[in-house]
């Protein structure tokens, strides 16, 4: 019998499978917050004042903000990898590459185990890095990130296939793997 882990939040690169970061502690909470944009129909002011006509105007994405937190005190490691990890994903690829894929940062998902928060293909819009602890070199030990992304439905723009679905599959069996 094997010991069951806990699983770990982890963003991933669907375009680079290979770059993934994993966080060292869960988040406390995770919230969601989708604008469902209403505003007052053109004709509002043609009726009766007692009505209110409002018009929907648009379904809108999904915004998650996940704070981070990197702590590698108790052990001879630093926190740069994984933070680098976390601004390689937030960066603009290669700019001077000559795909045009290549001109934005990559398309990520979030995953948080298999039982009930589903992943989120999504796209980073901001990323703030706060270093709290260093060793006496002055290696960075402890680190909170603060991450904002927004969902993205690649599949509408041809930036998804059933690859990038394998690909999410397969960063989740990798996870699962080194936990156990």
């Amino acid at each position: 019998m094997f010991k069951r882990s806990i699983a770990k939040l982890s963003i991933g690169s669907l375009d680079t499978p290979s770059l993934s970061v994993e966080a060292h502690y869960n988040p406390k909470d995770l919230a969601y917050q989708r604008s469902v944009p209403w505003s007052a129909h053109p004709l509002a002011d043609k009726g009766a004042a007692d009505q209110m006509e409002v018009e929907f105007t648009g379904a809108q994405p999904r915004t998650m903000d996940l704070e981070l937190l990197f702590d590698s005190f108790e052990t001879s490691e630093s926190v740069k990898d994984l933070v680098d990890g976390l601004d390689e994903l937030a960066a603009v690829r290669d700019p001077a590459d000559p795909d045009p894929a290549m001109h934005r940062p990559h398309f990520c998902v979030v995953t948080w185990g298999d039982q009930g928060v589903r992943p989120l293909r999504c796209v980073i819009e901001s990323l703030s890095v706060k270093y709290t602890m260093f060793d006496r070199m002055g290696v960075p030990k402890r680190a909170v990130c603060n991450v904002k992304v927004r969902e993205a439905h690649l599949e509408d723009r041809g930036g998804f296939d059933r690859a990038q679905a394998r690909q999410i599959a397969a960063m989740k069996s990798r996870m699962a793997a080194r936990d156990r």
